[in-house]
């Protein structure tokens, strides 16, 4: 398989740091796929594999804080929106030693479509969500209910009701 081409300028990998150890795992397939790490201004960041081919794992990286990791994994907010910051970075990572050999800055809208998950996509299946529309300040705005979340308060409110 070959990587896209990239056409922002070059960042200097060493602002980042290391990927890896992993602060967090978020998902594995055939590797590590959705983890966060510590990032050299000691901030965290998560990453997401968005291509590879056999010697390089291009990763999206996106800053990050507790907040936005823990409504990822309770499914308040999809990989993509944990993804959509003001800054990201495109990091190639070798195989070998799992250093970062290339790196770039960039923002979202400069990825091919394919390279993050679409809009919606949770980070594991079980956290499927349910589409609504609410009224905030008197607009009509398209929000997420977490399935997993909406059922524990039905349930909760059942036993309150008892």
């Amino acid at each position: 398989m070959t990587l896209w081409d990239v056409t922002v300028c070059d960042y200097p990998p060493e602002l980042i740091g290391n990927l890896f150890p992993a602060e967090e795992m978020l998902f594995e397939y055939n590797g590590p796929a959705i983890f966060t790490f510590k990032t050299r201004w000691n901030g965290i960041a998560i990453a997401y594999l968005s291509d590879e081919d056999d010697n390089i794992m291009r990763y999206v990286i996106a800053p990050s804080n507790q907040t936005i990791v823990e409504n990822l994994k309770s499914g308040i907010i999809s990989v993509r929106n944990a993804l959509d910051q003001p800054v990201i970075w495109l990091a190639d990572v070798t195989t070998s030693d799992w250093s970062i050999s290339k790196c770039w800055q960039l923002q979202i809208k400069d990825l091919p479509e394919d390279a993050i998950p679409k809009s919606g996509v949770m980070l594991y299946p079980r956290l499927e969500q349910l589409r609504n529309v609410k009224a905030e300040d008197g607009q009509l705005i398209e929000g997420n209910i977490a399935v997993l979340d909406t059922v524990k308060q039905l349930r909760d409110g059942f036993n309150m009701a008892l």
